[in-house]
């Protein structure tokens, strides 16, 4: 299968790519720097910024809808029309130009956007046989000027989004779908504008979970590529790290955008943000809330959460922020719901301290029965047919401190289902109990989900 971004990556894996200038004078070393674009409006959008210029390879079927699919260099619109675009094939066998071709959205495929960045300038000096390496050169005035006229749009794009983000949905058919598709449209045509991707993930943040019975495989793809996209360009910004973990946290329970996001390395991009910010609490909160979304009901995703050695992140953050309640209980979150029905996770959960990270949290939140609740239900995600967990949870005391618990917030229907659960692994008998005594009063217990996946 024929992939832009493969044919990018293998230019840019050589030792260095060089290029000769136009006079045949001077060595260019080249590094490509590439923009995906997952859908043919976005392609259309770069195209119209730079009309005339080869700045992409995509790939279409030249003989019909996945029929001989072939890299192009699309460079400009079809005349006469808005919905097709023209790009340069590959030349002939005899050295001649190869033919034009008319593509539109039905055979387009993918592309990826790629522009050259000049690292050296270099010039061969045959008199002494030396590499003389000249000074690079600045950015071409016209190119400047077309970034320049883009700042006012983007500008009008980031007010737009930030003001999408703080409309709290009212139902599922208020334009949320609309406004996520749109979100995602402009972070991808404003890749470089930092605070427009932190714009568009939290419009994706606040509305992507209304959108579960509207959005087609394709556009849960587009949407995370976006998420992740703007997550890797803008490695050490925080707040795009932040804003980007918190639009993943929602994926829990949607198998489709799950899988999007592993596919397009959300996990690696998660558990990065918070090794290179492990001082910033609030990133630590959403990068935990990520990864519980991550891992519900997802054995996947559970394995390759587990293979970037997120354990020791997680937990070092609860231990680094012990008191800071959001974290924990998003952490907990994220640990229940890898330890669910998964007998290795259970293990090494368990090996990196995190019973000991369920103690603390229980001594340490009594009031906040939010973190208690969510410290509970990873317990019993973590006890579940796991004798041995059971038997050093017994040992640490957590039965005393789950019926602490109970007694402290005796009305709190979610604390009681989960610490039930748990009090079931650890003191046989003691739910059931439980669970009699509260039927015959009016605050009954209803017996929640279980402990096959935790909300964050």
């Amino acid at each position: 299968e024929l992939q832009p971004r493969k044919l990018v990556h293998a230019l840019n894996a050589e030792p260095a790519l060089k290029v000769k200038d136009a006079n045949n004078e001077r060595l260019l070393q080249l590094r490509l720097q590439t923009t995906t674009m997952s859908s043919f409006a976005e392609l259309q959008n770069c195209i119209r910024r730079w009309p005339g210029t080869a700045c992409a390879v995509a790939a279409v079927g030249l003989a019909g809808v996945g029929r001989n699919v072939q890299l192009v260099a699309p460079y400009r619109e079809a005349y006469g029309t808005k919905d097709a675009l023209v790009a340069r094939t590959r030349p002939k066998s005899n050295g001649g130009v190869g033919p034009l071709h008319t593509f539109k959205v039905e055979t387009f495929t993918t592309a990826v956007v790629i522009e050259p960045v000049i690292e050296r300038l270099l010039k061969y000096q045959p008199e002494s046989s030396v590499m003389l390496e000249l000074q690079t050169p600045a950015e071409c005035p016209e190119f400047a000027k077309s970034a320049v006229a883009f700042d006012t749009e983007v500008g009008l794009a980031e007010r737009f989004c930030g003001a999408l983000a703080a409309l709290a949905p009212a139902t599922a058919d208020c334009g949320a779908t609309a406004s996520c598709l749109f979100a995602k449209e402009l972070m991808s045509r404003h890749p470089k504008a930092a605070d427009m991707q932190v714009a568009g993930c939290k419009v994706l943040s606040n509305w992507l979970s209304h959108c579960q019975q509207r959005l087609s495989t394709q556009q849960c793809c587009a949407a995370m590529e976006a998420i992740t996209a703007a997550m890797r360009r803008h490695n050490s910004n925080s707040a795009v790290q932040e804003a980007g973990a918190a639009a993943m946290s929602g994926t829990a329970g949607w198998p489709e955008l799950q899988a999007a996001a592993a596919t397009n390395g959300a996990v690696e991009e998660v558990v990065g943000a918070m090794r290179r910010f492990e001082g910033d609490s609030e990133l630590l909160a959403s990068g935990c809330g990520a990864l519980a979304g991550l891992a519900a009901n997802h054995p996947l995703n559970q394995s390759s959460i587990m293979a970037c050695r997120s354990i020791e992140v997680i937990v070092d953050a609860m231990k680094r922020f012990s008191k800071h309640a959001r974290l924990q209980t998003m952490a907990f979150g994220a640990l229940g719901n890898l330890a669910a029905n998964n007998p290795n996770n259970q293990a090494a959960i368990v090996q990196a301290d995190g019973l000991q990270r369920v103690k603390v949290a229980l001594q340490q939140h009594q009031t906040r029965p939010v973190v208690l609740t969510a410290a509970l239900a990873a317990l019993w995600c973590l006890l579940k047919r796991h004798s041995g967990n059971t038997d050093l949870a017994g040992q640490l005391g957590l039965a005393e401190l789950a019926m602490l618990a109970l007694r402290r917030h005796p009305d709190d229907r979610g604390l009681k289902s989960m610490a039930s659960g748990a009090l079931k692994c650890l003191v046989p008998g003691l739910a059931e109990a439980l669970a009699g005594q509260a039927s015959s009063t009016p605050s009954s217990v209803r017996q929640g989900p279980g402990p096959d996946s935790v909300r964050s």
